[in-house]
């Protein structure tokens, strides 16, 4: 795994660890880390923080709430710090696949209430698919595990 360089805007790690971390991830972890990156020296990749951020998130294995931002950020849509949105990610993870599905009113009141903070378009039937879809992602990947 990528070693850390402290009070730095910058992750280093080492290019042999690379391929083994992939096992870990979703399928392109490996290509967009590689696009992110930059070669020091043989051995030595570094990449800047914010990236390696998003892409250790984006092809994580996670939860309902993971895959939901997950999927949310594929048409555009992104945490931001004054939001709710992680806390309530982390929520849907913990809690688990049968509690997002109990409580799938509660989850798509979550995304009206940020929806409308937004100023954007929320349309309850299609965030409801993409909550369902997204408890079904988590349920595949903890099927494999």
């Amino acid at each position: 795994m990528p070693e850390r360089t402290l009070r730095t805007s910058v992750i280093n790690f080492q290019a042999d660890r690379l391929e083994e971390a992939a096992k870990q991830r979703r399928p392109g972890y490996l290509e967009a880390v590689r696009a992110a990156s930059t070669v020091v020296s043989d051995d030595l990749w570094q990449m800047p923080l914010e990236d390696y951020q998003r892409i250790r998130e984006e092809y994580s294995y996670g939860g309902p709430g993971t895959e939901l931002k997950n999927l949310l950020r594929k048409i555009g849509i992104k945490a931001t710090p004054n939001c709710q949105c992680n806390q309530r990610a982390k929520v849907m993870d913990e809690r688990g696949c049968d509690w997002c599905e109990e409580n799938i009113e509660t989850i798509c009141e979550w995304i009206k209430e940020e929806s409308s903070k937004r100023g954007m378009l929320f349309v309850k039937s299609a965030v409801k698919l993409m909550v369902r879809h997204a408890i079904r992602r988590a349920r595949a990947v903890s099927s494999k595990e």
